[in-house]
């Protein structure tokens, strides 16, 4: 599906790269902490995995919109996207862990 809508095969892998990583460190993560993998941690990575596809999907977007109005560079064109959503992913991820808390 993202290859679909991003129509873009290096903007899904980078996608289905940090999926892995993610899922890893949070792993390690839960074994340094001494937590075990149950029903309630499983709801919680199936969740935040959908936060991180949807995070990488807005970011991707727009450093693609920036990419192909021209002019820039490739690195500056993903810096000034990145900046014009973080703010908005910030605010997305903190009402998220609100509701939760």
């Amino acid at each position: 599906m993202l290859l679909i809508f991003l129509r873009s095969v290096r903007a899904t892998l980078v996608i289905a790269v940090t999926i892995p990583i993610c899922i890893i460190g949070t792993f390690l993560i839960m074994h340094m902490l001494g937590r075990s993998l149950n029903v309630i941690s499983l709801a919680g990575i199936a969740f935040s995995v959908g936060m991180l596809i949807d995070n990488s999907i807005v970011v991707l977007e727009n450093i693609d919109r920036h990419i192909a109005l021209g002019g820039k560079k490739t690195i500056n064109s993903v810096v000034k996207a990145t900046k014009e959503v973080w703010g908005a992913i910030l605010a997305s991820t903190l009402t998220t862990i609100a509701v939760f808390l």
